[in-house]
């Protein structure tokens, strides 16, 4: 299975279109206060540029199920990422499934929707490392999306030392707060996916 890789907090076209030639499996919009915030008008018409080359994630901390309807009515994303736990149903998701925020442990008597979940710091946005100890773990028994504070220079150690189901990046790969570079997010994918294929390798091997 190949990594899942998602490049968060875009707001143009340019830094879409190099994410995608990049090859980023996912994209996120945030729809929240943010330096990275766009609104949902401006989602759904950046989401015009992907031509469905990759999945749309809407990115909030908390929303309530009111503003959730009317994302998924608007945008139609493929995920909704926000604090676990997501608690909407299928019928208001209207098809986008739930990427519950994972910090710490995960909460008593919270499941996993979907099998999947974005492990990050206590904060978003501003690249404080997540806790890979943890997330190691949690990664054995869910589809574990690794963020928080991954840089082109350490995705590749997160990849060896978690084995996530996939990796997430949003200030690792700016110039400035809001600002994606295309380089770094062509050096961040490349860098994870050699990783990734490296563990695929080695495991085979030992088969």
């Amino acid at each position: 299975m190949s990594l899942w890789i998602k490049i968060c907090g875009l707001s143009d076209q340019e830094m879409i279109d190099a994410s995608i030639e990049a090859g980023a499996d996912a994209i996120g919009f945030v729809l929240d206060r943010s330096p990275r915030e766009v609104s949902l008008e401006q989602a759904c018409a950046l989401k015009e540029f992907t031509a469905g080359r990759c999945e749309i994630v809407a990115v909030m901390r908390q929303a309530s199920p009111d503003k959730i309807r009317s994302i998924c009515a608007d945008l139609q994303p493929d995920w909704i990422q926000a604090n676990a736990p997501v608690n909407m149903d299928s019928a208001s998701l209207q098809g986008a499934r739930r990427l519950p925020v994972v910090r710490g442990q995960l909460p008593a008597g919270i499941n996993i929707p979907d099998g999947r979940c974005l492990y990050e710091g206590a904060e978003s946005g501003i690249g404080q490392l997540a806790d890979w100890s943890a997330a190691r773990k949690l990664a054995r028994s869910a589809n574990l999306v690794l963020a928080g504070g991954l840089t082109p220079q350490n995705v590749s150690d997160a990849v060896r030392s978690v084995r996530p189901f996939g990796v997430d990046v949003s200030s690792g790969v700016e110039t400035s707060p809001g600002r994606k570079d295309p380089g770094k997010i062509h050096q961040f994918i490349s860098a994870a996916r050699q990783a990734h294929a490296a563990l695929n390798a080695r495991e085979t091997v030992n088969e």
